[in-house]
């Protein structure tokens, strides 16, 4: 195949979750949690031992997991002082239950009962507390329990395949078609609108999905917005500097102030895209076009 980028990564988030039913889960903070209101928001506050630090008042991180029904849920921390005795407020709907950790070592420690009024996703917020002179607490799982035994939880639950990573982008929503296959095709047309206020920070929205590649438009921080598009080589590694030369994408042309380069962590292949300041509520049109590499059997 070759490709012609005129306008031309963003990133296909998969959540893989665990979905239990009845009895204790161990949350780990690794794949579940966000930091709040953070000093630094470009820092997800995610230590390599999967713990998150909290030292003062103005560190908050929340958690989520998702119930099937209503439930009355238990809640718990499992974590640790680091520099001392240090303590916790969990914050979860309009409740908040201090809880205090005195030693260096790892335990479980209760934190209360929270009243859960419908399915969807819960959010339980840790902080620490106002005051002056509290010590670092490390967090490594929320544990929920629940007595209904026919309860399901859903939540990340390890990083086989690197899903803390993708777990903690979001979701993903996909729409898919059937391609005919009685007429050889030559160019995909597609629409978007995004709804205004929908186009949060991160979010990348797919306009022409294809078995090789990608194209749409994301929202890479407050200031700057990219219309985007991904090629996959045939080569499978997430290291670009692994494929070899007959199987590596190649720019045959990129239109005005197009970027186009490598990316790999989800695979490898050939990345392009233009910083470009699309706007929710307006309608933006994708047109891909396939041509086959008449130098290529088959």
């Amino acid at each position: 195949m070759r490709f012609v980028v005129f306008f031309v990564v963003a990133v296909q988030a998969i959540l893989s979750v665990t979905c239990a039913s009845g009895g204790q889960w161990s949350i780990p903070l690794a794949g579940n949690a966000f930091r709040v209101d953070a000093a630094a928001p470009s820092r997800d506050g995610i230590r390599r031992d999967g713990s998150v630090q909290l030292a003062d008042a103005a560190d908050r991180t929340a958690v989520f997991f998702r119930v099937d029904r209503p439930a009355a849920v238990q809640l718990s921390i499992r974590g640790r002082g680091v520099d001392g005795p240090g303590g916790l407020v969990v914050r979860a709907g309009e409740q908040a239950f201090p809880v205090a950790f005195e030693s260096p070592e790892l335990t479980t420690k209760p934190a209360g009962e929270l009243a859960v009024a419908q399915a969807g996703y819960v959010r339980v917020e840790l902080a620490t507390p106002p005051q002056d002179g509290a010590g670092t607490v490390d967090v490594r799982e929320l544990v929920v329990e629940v007595a209904d035994k026919e309860i399901v939880v859903d939540f990340v639950k390890n990083n086989e395949g690197n899903m803390y990573y993708w777990g903690r982008r979001g979701p993903s929503c996909h729409l898919s078609y059937q391609m005919p296959t009685e007429q050889p095709l030559q160019y995909a047309y597609s629409e978007i609108t995004v709804p205004v206020g929908l186009d949060a920070q991160d979010s990348y929205f797919m306009a022409n999905r294809f078995a090789q590649g990608y194209f749409g438009m994301q929202v890479n921080s407050p200031t700057e917005r990219r219309v985007l598009f991904s090629v996959w080589s045939p080569f499978s590694t997430d290291n670009p500097r692994e494929i070899p030369e007959d199987q590596r994408i190649v720019k045959l042309a990129a239109g005005p102030g197009v970027h186009v380069g490598e990316f790999g962590n989800e695979g490898s292949g050939g990345q392009s895209y233009l910083v470009y300041p699309w706007e929710a509520g307006r309608t933006y049109r994708f047109l891909t076009e396939v041509e086959p590499d008449p130098d290529t059997p088959g």
